[in-house]
């Protein structure tokens, strides 16, 4: 858990020090945000599984990649975002 928080401090996902967010209710700041907590989960269980190279952030603060990219021993795969299960 103090690695995970850590983590997000640096991403500047949770503000203050990780030291001070034990049982915090700070650390629930972004739990509405679904897609949010889906990606972090899916990057901790799956690091090696998708990389986002390119993309903007809109004005809502909403980022959107230009494609999602997975690799297997024979070459990249692009995924589209509306096959992705959400």
């Amino acid at each position: 858990m103090q690695q995970f928080s850590e983590n997000l401090c640096e991403a500047g996902l949770l503000e203050g020090s990780a030291e001070g967010l034990r049982l915090s209710s700070r650390l629930n700041l972004h739990s509405h945000q679904e897609q949010l907590v889906k990606a972090v989960l899916i990057a901790g269980l799956y690091p090696h599984l998708i990389q986002v190279k390119r993309g903007t952030v809109t004005k809502s603060g909403r980022f959107c990649p230009e494609n999602l990219s997975y690799r297997t021993e024979s070459g990249p795969v692009l995924l589209h975002r509306s096959s992705v299960n959400r």
